[in-house]
């Protein structure tokens, strides 16, 4: 039982190393000889969280964002059939007090 559950784990771990493998030279290599880079419109926003607890938003902006045709995140860039359906982003930065440490004790 146990052999069987190591075996079918290590036919899927080696499956799912196969199609990445082939998607990774899909996309690097353009086969077929297709486009694999597109610019995708996305929508940001920012919410910025004060020193005093609140919360400044900024206006929502437009952005170009590269993604790559392909199944999973190569070359630094997401999906396309991922980014194509999150064209609004939201993200929160903490914008509260720094502390560098200058090698000072």
């Amino acid at each position: 039982m146990i052999a069987q559950i190591k075996r079918v784990l290590g036919i899927t771990a080696l499956l799912l190393v196969a199609i990445y493998a082939g998607d990774f030279v899909s996309a690097k290599y353009k086969v077929p000889n297709r486009q694999v880079l597109y610019r995708v419109q996305v929508v940001r926003d920012f919410a910025v969280k004060d020193n005093d607890k609140s919360t400044e938003y900024t206006a929502p902006m437009t952005v170009d964002e590269e993604c790559v045709a392909a199944l999973f995140p190569h070359f630094g860039d997401k999906p396309c059939w991922y980014l194509r359906g999150h064209t609004i982003e939201h993200l929160e930065l903490d914008g509260g007090a720094y502390q560098f440490n200058l090698g000072q004790p």
